[in-house]
């Protein structure tokens, strides 16, 4: 005789414990992809158009969004590999979780102040203060990258030479500029 009952587990107990179990892990997984942004596709970002300055006689760009044909075309300019790795780089840390469009925009920024204020593309990243840290960029930054600067595509047909996070930046210069559009979390100006 013993003393203890026999206490295992049924197999209607055993059973209920592997459900359960499944469930919990795909409840996990579910959440890690949300979170890490897997589902980011889904979800249209916000795109908004500003209106012009008073003080101004430019007009606002519209541009249907998505459509896939977005992008303006403009000259070619020639990036060293050695800058194009630095441009990439810094954008991949300023605009690495942005959509497409928003990246070609970044990427557009540092050109057209280039050209505004008749120096190296690389330099921008400093006299306007981009951030120091570097990232590795991703397939679309990169692509990003090459559509401004190998193909001459444009965000916008306006100028624009600033961005900025709302959420994370100290607007004060900002409101000086003429917004022109907001991508995702980020508003650009001229």
């Amino acid at each position: 005789m013993t003393i203890f009952p026999d206490r295992r587990p049924t197999a209607k107990y055993n059973l209920f414990g592997y459900a359960f179990f499944i469930l919990f892990a795909v409840y996990v997984i579910a959440v890690c992809l949300i979170a890490y942004g897997h589902f980011s596709g889904m979800v249209q970002e916000r795109v908004e158009y500003a209106e012009p300055m008073p003080t101004s006689s430019a007009s606002p760009v519209v541009i249907a969004w998505p459509e896939p044909n977005y992008s303006q075309r403009g000259l070619v300019t020639y990036l060293p590999e050695a800058d194009r790795a630095e441009i990439e780089r810094t954008l991949a840390a300023e605009c690495g979780a942005e959509v497409y469009l928003g990246q070609i925009a970044v990427a557009q920024c540092t050109l057209d102040a280039s050209q505004k204020d008749g120096i190296a593309p690389v330099e921008v990243l400093t006299e306007y203060k981009y951030t120091k840290a570097r990232k590795e960029p991703s397939q679309s930054v990169r692509e990003a990258v090459r559509a401004v600067y190998d193909r001459g595509e444009r965000a916008v047909e306006q100028e624009i030479y600033y961005f900025a996070n709302p959420r994370y930046c100290d607007m004060t210069f900002h409101k000086t500029r003429q917004l022109v559009l907001i991508i995702g979390n980020h508003n650009f100006y001229s």
